[in-house]
């Protein structure tokens, strides 16, 4: 089990991979989202959603940790009575094996305090 060896992990620290968690740095300007590499568009794709939005946004990447292209608009979450759609996630196990079409999850929040939905969305390039 790697997952339990704390030595085993790297960070990327904008010029290099290290071992220092505190010397980190940032890939994107969001947390949420998902980095995976798509063998359809034979780079790595990051999907996520903006702040405060109920759109969903894609990157491109010839490595996970970039450089990443500008954004463009992916799909647009149908809004909820009260706040926005967040944690985007690409299902890459659940898409097709060939990167044409990917399954993304979102939690959509209720009216009511705290309960919410997790939706999916199948997505197909074209």
């Amino acid at each position: 089990p790697q997952a339990e060896i704390r030595n085993a992990y790297q960070f990327w620290n904008g010029s290099a991979w290290i071992n220092d968690i505190n010397a980190a740095a940032s890939i994107g300007e969001y947390g949420d989202g998902t980095i995976k590499y798509n063998p359809f568009f034979k780079m790595f794709t990051r999907i996520y959603s903006g702040f405060g939005s109920n759109t969903v946004y894609i990157r491109f990447a010839n490595n996970p940790q970039g450089p990443w292209s500008v954004r463009h608009t992916l799909y647009q979450t149908i809004p909820p009575g009260n706040g926005y759609n967040y944690i985007i996630f690409n299902h890459t196990e659940l898409g097709s094996s060939d990167g044409k079409s990917i399954v993304l999850s979102y939690s959509h929040p209720l009216p009511a305090f705290l309960p919410g939905e997790l939706r999916l969305v199948k997505i197909t390039f074209q």
